[in-house]
């Protein structure tokens, strides 16, 4: 216990000091809550083919118009969404709805990195 308690503010400032070395931000503008075997049925900006689950989050991301997404896993196929309003079961199916973070956060984030 005295160990930890001589390391933990050399750890805190370590943490601090690396990320704002590489410029990261501790918080994210948004996230992504997942549904397992579930297809965000209509609602398609647009299709992706022969791409991974990975590329399918990074397109919704780079997407404003992007709320959400479900990308079939048997087929390798994205289907980024405008909205999300009829959920229906589909086996293989990955899904995931965009989050928006707080925009409270976003300022307390930034105004810690400068």
């Amino acid at each position: 216990m005295l160990l930890y308690r001589f390391l933990r503010l050399p750890l805190i400032l370590l943490c601090l000091l690396t990320g704002q070395v590489w410029g990261q931000t501790a918080v994210p503008e948004h996230r992504y809550l997942f549904s397992r075997d579930v297809d965000f049925y209509g609602a398609d900006l647009t299709n992706l083919f022969d791409t991974t689950l990975d590329a399918c989050q990074r397109a919704c991301s780079a997407q404003a118009a992007c709320v959400a997404f479900t990308f079939n896993a048997r087929s390798n196929a994205c289907f980024p969404k405008s909205g999300v309003s009829d959920r229906q079961p589909y086996e293989g199916a990955m899904s995931a709805r965009k989050v928006a973070t707080n925009p409270c956060l976003l300022y307390t984030s930034d105004a810690a990195d400068e």
